[in-house]
């Protein structure tokens, strides 16, 4: 038997040499193979002997081993045995491809350019661990393995002192890092089974038969349900990376992977992938399928909401006009009108439900279903839309346009033999929103204009404004699909598509029909539908599916709507703007939020500091020549009037305490480096307190205690000298740099805790929830503690290894978080300094981080564009919201259940903070509230028999 075997790729067989030869002058017996392995020869007995035989296995990773099938089969087998695995890592090599088992051990560097004695002393150190304990390992898995290669023989089973021995290893078994196998455990009990059966035999052979089976079913048991528990984890951890990767393609789906997940086991990775699964899906419900829409006519399937919005009608192929629940989906009834219904309309009040019904276009009774009349042919079909402000019904078809009014039956036609061309064909239309103006897609042939938009008076058809390309195969020609007016009327969407292929969706003047905006350019995929509601918002589909929810004024994406296979046919506003349907031509009518959750409730490019209130926040702001303080609602309600509390910007420093009340400003010193202390009441909206000038701060922005009467701050090293008493560092002299000071709000002293070497000064320096202590942290990354009352440093100081940002206390001021601009959030213990643990999942700088007033959550912001928020105790990461902006600051809620962030664009929005993260239960309760369906035959084969 071995000391130790190397897992290796041929490739790194320099290093390994170097790695073997340094291991023997440690005393090592080390296996290698030097020879290789044959491209086509199977595991070897040699190396699979040689696995088992050996107490510690070593894996070089680098980017050849983790791909090679030999040193998989390698790494399995010893895991299968639970050796002691040391992962060295020699080259780079991305987590997601590495081994569970090497993945979720700690490496030791081996860079080719790293210290190489250091990583062999270290690789020695882990063999050596308990190295007596190896031994025994191997020795009883070696003598496991060949009783059950021999069919488990009697003859082979320990006994006497022998097995005494081994039993006594096993029961120091319990928390061993690799601990016994099921193997080993099998035999030891086999053979304990085996000695306890001789030796009973001596008064009942039956009594220690009994015995012996009873234990092997118990431990039967113990082995089944600890199988099905890994083998459950793995599933659900499996379901949860699979559930991730769906985000971007269908969030539905991601949301029932998700579910499947935790139903297998609620393990952390699943509930942070639904939790981050009902972030991403806009989807509110969807209508039954209606199977298949490959109709003859273009536009189809269609959809309408009732102008209350109580009410939406789908169309489909099959004829069939569905009435359906809006605000839930469940359809009231179903009509059959013959025909391909390829487009819906809701009369202005609501009382008719207008459908296309093959050739001619039918009327119903919205509330029964019933047919009540039949009105014009529509020849090939068309699009019908009625007018805002009166009975009238435009209907595209026959080449033409035709109104009818309902009421009176008449009918007329539009555009015949008006200009551009007499050989005008109708497609799309739409009313303006004062019944004014209709606006038609259009194509004509032969004539000057083959395919655009035209505007014209809904009372006279004049022609009001034309806009086209020329025709004959020209590379710049367009096709218009579809046209919308905004809800004030003075734009025009229109959705088009270039002859050499793409699309586009264009934002027209609705008087003029001159371009005004180019919007969401779709590279080969035609857009097919949109629509405008309020806010500038505007809804659209296109030919493979594609649907989503942007911004008319700036063009920027406010939510996709992923999971329509075919081409979206029709998108639909609800009346309020806070939904959207679309019907697309895989049989699926979905209605989806239109609410941006992301949405800022204020937007303040000059604010530099925010507080949360119980009905609102507090900035501090910069801006128009002024500094201010203002309180806002997060209702999106007015703020407050502004608290101006310098007329210009000229000011050294402006903060604001944790609670929101007070607001601090210290102007531009003088020449000497001094000035004043100017603390203001927000609230009340008066001045509380003037302290007479001192030395100026210097470093990061100073901070309030809980209760406004103490402020910490930064100063530099002439504030030892003019500024008194002082304490320096643990009760000692300054030590000649920056200085902590605290300030007495009521009388204006400072009192020096301590410098520090950093030439760039004091950070940060929060107080504890109680006042009774505070900490401070340089820019260089150092934080101590100190108490207030005695000045007397607390704890050990340490170090986050990068610049800092921002500190805060756990509130109960056990723990303190550091937020550093090395992209890293530190956790330390406050009475040691000891540190907790380092997060790293930021990409960027970290300049924010804060605990919830109830403990629960950590809170981050980073230079990435996100924001974070981590589970207080365990300091697992539950939830991660995206920023449009660098994040800038994230603060909780006095009550704990929302997070408000700022950015560097300057808004501010209100998340929900955590609502069920830890809750298998609950996320499965709101998981049933936001999806429409279940995974497919298909999709269960894809992801959930793998």
């Amino acid at each position: 038997m071995a000391d130790v075997f190397v897992s290796y790729s041929r490739r790194d067989s320099a290093y390994v040499h170097r790695l073997v030869g340094a291991l023997q002058k440690h005393g090592k017996d080390v296996w290698v193979d030097v020879e290789g392995i044959r491209d086509a020869e199977v595991f070897p007995e040699a190396l699979r002997r040689a696995v088992e035989g050996s107490d510690a296995f070593v894996f070089v990773i680098s980017p050849d081993s983790v791909h090679s099938p030999f040193c998989e089969q390698e790494v399995d087998r010893a895991a299968e045995l639970n050796k002691r695995i040391v992962p060295l890592a020699l080259r780079a090599v991305p987590d997601a491809e590495i081994p569970e088992e090497i993945r979720s051990r700690n490496w030791i560097p081996a860079g080719e350019d790293g210290d190489f004695d250091a990583s062999v002393t270290r690789v020695v150190t882990a063999i050596d661990t308990d190295l007596e304990w190896e031994h025994q390992h191997t020795r009883w898995t070696v003598k496991a393995l060949q009783w059950d290669e021999a069919g488990r023989d009697r003859s082979l089973l320990l006994r006497g002192s022998e097995l005494a021995t081994a039993e006594q290893w096993l029961a120091a078994g319990d928390g061993k890092d690799p601990g016994p196998t099921p193997l080993e455990r099998q035999y030891l009990t086999a053979a304990r089974g085996a000695a306890a059966r001789r030796q009973r035999a001596l008064v009942g052979v039956s009594l220690g038969i009994a015995a012996a089976s009873i234990a092997l079913v118990i431990f039967a048991l113990i082995s089944r349900g600890q199988a099905i528990d890994a083998k459950n984890t793995a599933k659900s951890r499996a379901l949860a990376a699979d559930s991730q990767t769906q985000l971007a393609i269908d969030p539905e789906r991601s949301i029932l992977l998700a579910r499947d997940a935790i139903r297998t086991k609620a393990t952390p990775e699943a509930m942070f992938a639904m939790r981050a699964a009902l972030d991403a899906s806009p989807v509110r419900f969807r209508l039954p399928d209606s199977g298949p829409q490959n109709c003859a006519v273009l536009g189809l399937p269609s959809v309408a909401f009732s102008p209350d919005g109580r009410q939406m009608a789908e169309g489909t192929c099959q004829g069939n006009v569905v009435i359906a629940d809006a605000r839930s989906g469940h359809v009231i009834r179903s009509t059959k009108v013959g025909g391909q219904a390829s487009s819906v309309a809701y009369s202005r009040d609501g009382s008719t439900l207008a459908a296309i019904a093959g050739p001619r276009v039918v009327l119903l009774d919205p509330a029964t279903g019933a047919i009540r009349r039949r009105g014009p042919s529509v020849g090939g079909g068309g699009h019908i839309v009625f007018s805002p402000a009166a009975p009238v019904l435009a209907i595209s078809g026959n080449a033409n346009v035709t109104l009818w009014n309902v009421a009176t039956g008449r009918t007329r036609q539009l555009l015949h033999g008006r200009p551009p061309s007499p050989g005008l064909a109708a497609s799309s239309i739409a009313f303006s929103p004062d019944g004014r103006r209709i606006a038609v897609t259009f194509v004509s042939q032969p004539g000057p204009v083959a395919n655009g938009i035209l505007l014209v008076d809904a009372s006279t058809g004049r022609t009001l404004a034309v806009r086209g390309q020329p025709f004959g195969g020209r590379p710049n020609g367009l096709f218009y699909e579809e046209v919308a007016f905004s809800p004030d009327g003075k734009r025009l969407a229109a959705a088009e598509h270039p002859l050499e292929g793409g699309g586009r969706y264009d934002i027209l003047d609705a008087r003029t029909l001159k371009l005004e905006r180019k919007l969401n350019r779709l590279a080969d995929v035609e857009a097919t539908t949109v629509a405008f509601g309020p806010g500038g918002r505007l809804a659209f589909g296109a030919a493979d599916g594609t649907a989503g929810l942007e911004s008319a004024d700036t063009g920027r994406s406010i939510l996709p709507y992923q999971g329509s296979t075919a081409a979206v046919a029709q998108i639909a506003f609800s009346p309020d703007g806070r939904l959207v349907a679309t019907a697309s031509q895989d049989g699926t009518l979905r209605v989806w939020s239109a609410v941006d959750p992301a949405a800022p409730v204020a937007q303040l490019p000059g604010a530099f500091d925010l507080r949360a209130l119980g009905h609102g926040f507090v900035t501090s702001e910069q801006a128009r020549g002024r500094l201010s303080v203002q309180m806002w609602r997060t209702t999106r309600g007015p703020p407050e009037p502004p608290l101006v509390i310098a007329p210009t910007t000229d000011a050294d420093a402006i903060f604001l305490s944790s609670d929101g009340r007070f607001a601090g400003i210290i102007p531009a010193p003088d020449k000497a480096q001094r000035a004043p202390l100017h603390v203001w009441n927000v609230a009340e909206r008066r001045l509380v307190a003037s302290v007479p000038p001192s030395i100026a701060p210097f470093g990061g922005e100073p901070e309030f205690s809980p209760n406004g009467r103490l402020i910490a701050m930064g100063k530099p090293p002439s504030a030892a000298r003019s500024d008194a008493p002082q304490r320096g560092t643990g009760g000692g002299p300054p030590s000649g740099g920056p200085v902590l000071v605290i300030e007495d709000v009521r009388t204006g002293k400072d009192r020096v805790l301590g410098s520090t070497s950093c030439g760039a000064g004091w950070r940060t320096q929060p107080f504890s929830n109680d006042g009774k202590l505070v900490a401070g942290g340089d820019f260089c990354g150092h934080v101590n503690i100190w108490n207030v009352a005695t000045g007397k440093r607390v704890g050990h100081e340490f170090a986050i290894g990068g610049e800092l940002a921002r500190l805060f206390f756990s509130p109960d001021g056990k723990r303190i978080a550091a937020a550093g601009w090395n992209s890293t959030i530190t956790v330390a213990d406050v009475a040691t300094g000891r540190i907790v643990a380092v997060l790293t999942d930021h990409t960027r700088g970290v300049p924010t981080v804060e605990y919830s007033p109830d403990g629960r959550y950590l809170a981050s912001a980073g230079l990435d564009s996100t924001a974070r928020i981590w589970d207080a105790q365990t300091l697992r990461l539950l939830r991660t919201f995206k920023l449009p902006d660098p994040g800038s600051l994230a603060v909780f809620t006095p009550d704990s259940r929302r997070v408000l962030t700022l950015d560097d664009g300057g808004g501010v929005r209100v998340w929900d903070a955590c609502t069920a993260c830890g809750d298998p239960k609950a996320l499965l309760t709101l998981a049933r509230t936001r999806v429409t369906r279940d995974l497919t035959p298909q999709e269960r084969r894809t992801f959930e028999d793998d």
